[in-house]
């Protein structure tokens, strides 16, 4: 699950997706979908339906799902409340 958090994590809030990060997306929601919990497949599939309902889908609410449950399984402490997407702007 830790890498589905990184192919999610790494094409998330990003525009212009490469056709690799799609396919590592892709691949992310399928693994989450056959390996995760049930809070985890059910908050992914809330986004994958707003996505393909063509709305503002966002993934944060699913990278903070998997963040939580993954720093449990570490035993990591707490729940990281204020982690964010962070990206460079990039200009041509």
């Amino acid at each position: 699950m830790l890498e589905a958090y990184r192919r999610l994590e790494s094409a998330a809030n990003r525009e212009g997706k490469t056709e690799e990060q799609m396919l590592a997306f892709e691949s992310a929601v399928a693994d989450i979908q056959l390996l995760g919990t049930p809070e985890q497949v059910r908050v992914t599939v809330c986004y994958l339906e707003q996505h393909a309902a063509g709305g503002s889908a966002q993934i944060d609410e699913v990278l903070r799902i998997l963040r939580r449950d993954l720093r449990k399984e570490l035993g990591l402490n707490g729940e990281v409340e204020n982690a964010v997407v962070f990206r460079f702007t990039r200009r041509p």
